[in-house]
Formats: C-alpha cells, structure tokens, sequence
C-alpha cells in the first residue's frame, strides 16, 4: 500500500468551509489549516476555499457558516444584526 492510499481526497462529500474576503489573494490561513485537516486525518471530510466576494454580495453568500478576514467583519456583523432585525 502507497503512502497516500489512506488519505482521503476531496470528493461529493466533502464539506466546503468558504474563507471569504474581498481581496482574497494575500490570505494563508486556507494552506494552514488544509494541513491541520490532513494532519488530523479530516482533510477530504472538509476542506477551506479561499473565496472572493464583495461586500455587496455578502448578503447572497449562502452555507453553513464562513471563516473571514478582518475586513470583511464589520459587514459580516452588520449583515447578521440586519436578520436579527437588530439594527
């Protein structure tokens, strides 16, 4: 058996954690943390992507939760406090 032949890779079951930025070029956290995946055996059940999205599409941004950089928190909150109809 190859080294690798354990390792499981990213199929139709695997769950995107969405890092999303506006730009998204210079971020590193999504090769850090594949790796912590891989190391812990969960790369292929999960993996994070590095995705652009502009602020005026964050409202359009669907899933089940993201992991941002900082710039894009304030509207994150805004967004999130606007459907708690805090505002």
């Amino acid at each position: 058996m190859r080294p690798d032949e354990n390792r499981l890779t990213i199929g139709g079951g695997t769950r995107i954690l969405a890092l999303i930025a506006d730009p998204v070029s210079q971020v590193r956290s999504p090769a850090m943390v594949n790796a912590l995946l891989e190391r812990r055996g969960r790369f292929g059940a999960f993996v994070l992507v590095p995705m652009q999205v502009p602020r005026g599409a964050l409202a359009r941004t669907k899933g089940r939760g993201v992991h941002s950089g900082v710039p894009m928190l304030t509207a994150q909150m805004e967004l999130m406090l606007r459907f708690m109809g805090v505002e």
